[in-house]
């Protein structure tokens, strides 16, 4: 019996809700079924100051959503495209009336956090910015998260063990990096050969970019 539900499940290419487990007191609904050939594969998601959602496709564009009512789901004609030269998102967060974007990807203007504003409030995004470059490795060990720091007064932005560290005003650590082995460390032919730390990092940074 679990195969065949199983097989049902790849063909639809969605998971039934009642296939989730989740704790008491707690209902899952399926919103949407984001057809692949259409809008890509969303990895990312976040809320905007109005309540609406913005999903990610991971190489492709953004969309912008209002939450279906509860009950409701979601119709490809509710969704909107954000039209600008960004996507490839990895990481989302609307914080100070802006959205912020890690991409992973050289597409737009390569792997790095971006500023995604509406510049003359007509609740259209009209300019994206490159606040900080990150260097051209990617995948899954790449550039990730962005989030609202808990003081709501700066961010966070998490990059993987693929991404060296760009260039920083300051650091909270010693910064006496090393790989902590006495003997040359032997890679063979593995993933990741050659690459030594500092890999996989945690930046804070104020909404400009600056520091």
């Amino acid at each position: 019996m679990a195969q065949v539900t199983f097989a049902e499940d790849f063909i639809s290419q969605v998971t039934r809700p009642e296939r989730l487990v989740v704790k008491e007191g707690f209902e899952v609904e399926r919103l949407y079924s984001v057809p692949k050939e259409d809008f890509g594969s969303w990895v990312v998601l976040c809320e905007d100051d109005k309540g609406r959602l913005i999903a990610g496709d991971q190489y492709g564009s953004l969309y912008r959503f209002d939450r279906p009512a509860r009950g409701e789901t979601l119709t490809d004609e509710n969704l909107e495209k954000i039209d600008l030269d960004i996507g490839h998102a990895w990481g989302l967060c609307y914080a100070f009336d802006s959205l912020y974007v890690v991409v992973n990807d050289k597409k737009h203007e390569g792997r790095g956090l971006y500023r995604v504003e509406d510049t003359n409030k007509d609740d259209k995004f009209d300019k994206v910015t490159l606040l900080k470059k990150f260097q051209e490795v990617g995948g899954e060990h790449g550039p990730h998260a962005v989030v609202l720091s808990p003081d709501r007064k700066s961010l966070y932005v998490a990059c993987g063990n693929q991404t060296a560290l760009p260039t920083y005003q300051s650091s909270r650590v010693t910064e006496c990096w090393g790989e902590d082995t006495l003997q040359p460390r032997v890679y063979g032919r593995g993933f990741m050969k050659g690459v030594e730390a500092p890999r996989g990092w945690i930046c804070k940074t104020d909404p400009e970019g600056k520091n």
